[in-house]
């Protein structure tokens, strides 16, 4: 079985055709709420929703999904059909369908601005060889769309089964053999990797922003600091 969490922290998510209904509809919603004293919000929450809309139509090129890196968290939201399944001040998180396979689906922030996102397969296979079907169907899916990898390796911690490939799904799960492979935009590390141990399996397609890297471990720095 695959692991149900994805490690959106400390490792460190093209299936970008993921279809969302208008983001107006989503607008409409949010400005019907009431905060807590009972007052309407309505007023207050359009201006803000109208600020945020007027954002993403000035951006022309995404860099994942309907994103580009910076954006704060409230227009990342926004682009998403519904709410997150789980949010954090560094992170939030839904569940999606992402080339007919389950995922969830994360983006990563720091300091409020958008840094990383990733998607963490969640399909179940009792032929762990199927394992590296998926992982295969997404590379060549990845290929078509950015060319060949930079860099794609297979790598061996035991050679037990190297020249034995109908049972290399058993050497993924005993964790003797992990797939990486990068591709390199103008903006964007793109990398997939496919892992395992104890039987259980990691299949993880993650964007990762060139130019905020350094953002991230900064704020990543600090975070640990705080939390002496």
């Amino acid at each position: 079985m695959i692991r149900a969490h994805w490690y959106i922290i400390v490792i460190g998510l093209v299936m970008v055709g993921c279809n969302n209904p208008d983001s107006a509809k989503k607008l409409e919603q949010k400005s019907e709420t009431v905060d807590q004293n009972g007052s309407d919000t309505t007023s207050k929450n359009s201006k803000t929703e109208e600020a945020l809309m007027k954002e993403l139509q000035t951006i022309g090129k995404r860099d994942f999904r309907k994103t580009t890196w910076g954006m704060p968290k409230a227009t990342v939201k926004l682009t998403e059909a519904d709410d997150p399944n789980s949010e954090e001040d560094s992170a939030i998180i839904y569940t999606r369908q992402v080339a007919g396979m389950d995922a969830f689906l994360g983006y990563v922030f720091a300091d409020d601005k958008l840094v990383r996102a990733k998607y963490m397969f969640h399909q179940q296979h009792s032929d762990l060889n199927e394992y590296i079907t998926d992982h295969n169907n997404l590379k060549k899916a990845l290929e078509k769309k950015y060319g060949k990898a930079k860099k794609e390796r297979a790598i061996w911690s035991n050679d037990l089964y190297t020249k034995i490939p109908a049972q290399w799904g058993i050497a993924l799960g005993f964790g003797y053999l992990t797939y990486i492979s990068v591709w390199s935009t103008k903006n964007t590390e793109i990398s997939l990797t496919l892992k395992g141990k104890d039987n259980k399996i990691d299949l993880w397609l993650e964007y990762r922003s060139k130019a905020m890297s350094k953002l991230e471990k900064t704020s990543s720095g600090k975070q640990q600091e705080e939390g002496r």
